[in-house]
């Protein structure tokens, strides 16, 4: 039976694909070459602190990188958005007394800030905030979703994982946990439990499972 379920944010809460295009602008800028498409769908689900190793950048292309991505930021950040039933799927799940959490390899104040941005602000609504600086070892790794367990005093195979990338995959299985592919967000297949077609089918996998 479920406790507790977990969402991820960038392709699982937030459509958030845009500001990638501010990455590839910024690569461009410093390599003149386009950012290869394999880099890129692992710097989209990676931690930020492992950007640099992935796009094996020295600091001082690294410093001249971030530079040109806030430059190229302001683009894409109003393409930004919630995903089409997100905020009925988790009022749904609170209302039948589920714990909600969040498990992003954003930053807190990253997450914090992105969500007051949005037309909903999704993590005031979540009980509980997992970011990749809350633990030595982010996703993939269990770490964040064992804290996560311990903070909301439920055990992992109480827990429903939703997310996006073989990241979130991983770190769910690692965990022992059971993971939900949120293929509405998803640029490909990876092991899950479950592969719901949209938001709200979440409800009904929940229900069947109380």
């Amino acid at each position: 039976m479920y406790q507790a379920v977990v969402f991820d944010i960038d392709g699982t809460v937030v459509d958030s694909h845009f500001l990638m295009n501010a990455a590839r602008d910024a690569y461009l800028d410093i390599r003149g070459t386009n950012l290869p498409e394999e880099i890129f769908w692992v710097l989209y689900g990676s931690p930020v602190k492992d950007h640099q190793q992935i796009m094996g950048l020295s600091n001082e292309e690294y410093a001249h990188f971030n530079e040109r991505f806030q430059l190229h930021l302001p683009k894409y950040i109003g393409q930004q958005r919630i995903y089409d039933g997100i905020k009925e799927t988790m009022q749904a799940l609170k209302k039948i007394g589920m714990i909600l959490a969040i498990n992003t390899s954003r930053t807190k104040q990253a997450t914090l800030d992105a969500s007051r941005s949005m037309e909903w602000d999704f993590a005031a609504y979540c009980d509980y905030i997992m970011s990749s600086d809350q633990v030595r070892r982010p996703k993939p790794a269990p770490d964040s979703l064992f804290l996560l367990c311990e903070m909301a005093c439920v055990y992992p195979q109480e827990v429903l994982f939703i997310g996006d990338t073989d990241f979130d995959s991983i770190c769910a299985s690692r965990a022992g946990a059971d993971f939900a592919l949120a293929t509405w967000g998803a640029a490909e297949l990876h092991p899950a439990k479950y592969y719901p077609s949209k938001p709200t089918d979440l409800i009904d996998i929940v229900k069947y499972h109380r």
